[in-house]
């Protein structure tokens, strides 16, 4: 009798720890800072000699990020225009920090993007600094 209470608990340990292990992943992912919906609020766009700043934008554009890696914006995120006239998708990386949008005319484009602060900074190919601030909702 001993031994299959002992095999019981065993086999319940088991299966708790299994079980659990699922759950521990969907917890990180989201309670990821980027998860969830941003709202464009300034851009950045250097003239060529390092003294660009950050300047405010009144815009609707959002995007909002997927814990299954995934985003939509109502805009096109290919551009760093504050229009909402074309919207876009694609897929996301914390971990490369890079936005893959689908509908780019460079498919295999990719945007990288930094967390600084309450702040999502998606950084655009030009020659000199250009950058577009978000901040959550």
């Amino acid at each position: 009798m001993r031994i299959s209470i002992k095999i019981l608990l065993l086999v319940l340990l088991f299966g708790f720890f299994i079980g659990c292990s699922g759950d521990d992943d969907e917890q990180r992912t989201e309670s990821s800072p980027l998860i969830g919906t941003w709202k464009l609020t300034e851009l950045l766009s250097d003239p060529g000699d390092g003294s660009g700043t950050f300047s405010p934008v009144d815009s609707e554009r959002t995007i909002i990020f997927a814990a299954d890696g995934s985003f939509v914006c109502n805009g096109n995120i290919c551009t760093m225009s504050p229009d909402t006239d074309v919207p876009t998708a694609g897929t996301f990386s914390i971990a490369d920090g890079v936005l893959m949008p689908d509908e780019c005319s460079a498919s295999d484009h990719e945007y990288p993007f930094e967390l600084e602060g309450a702040a999502l900074i998606i950084i655009y190919p030009c020659i000199e600094p250009c950058q577009a601030k978000y901040e959550r909702l």
